[in-house]
């Protein structure tokens, strides 16, 4: 359901980006994760404008409550 949610949000060229962006994602989870981190921190250091770092920063927090989520539902799911 919130993966639908998620993807939803998403232009189609965002998703034919998103497909392109690291093809195969490594299975590793914590490689994922350090992946996912030099992505953002490479995308701050090119920011140039106060608009664009704007944008940037809505659509990340965008995925970040959408993990907060993810979280939140599979905490549940373990507590019962």
């Amino acid at each position: 359901m919130l993966d639908t949610t998620i993807t939803g949000l998403l232009t189609s060229q965002e998703r034919l980006m998103r497909n392109k962006l690291v093809q195969p994602l490594p299975e590793d989870i914590a490689t994922r994760i350090n992946l996912v981190r030099d992505i953002v921190i490479d995308l701050t250091d090119s920011l140039d404008t106060q608009k664009d770092c704007w944008d940037a920063w809505k659509k990340v927090n965008k995925s970040l409550s959408y993990l907060s989520a993810k979280h939140t539902m599979l905490e549940v799911q373990e507590q019962e």
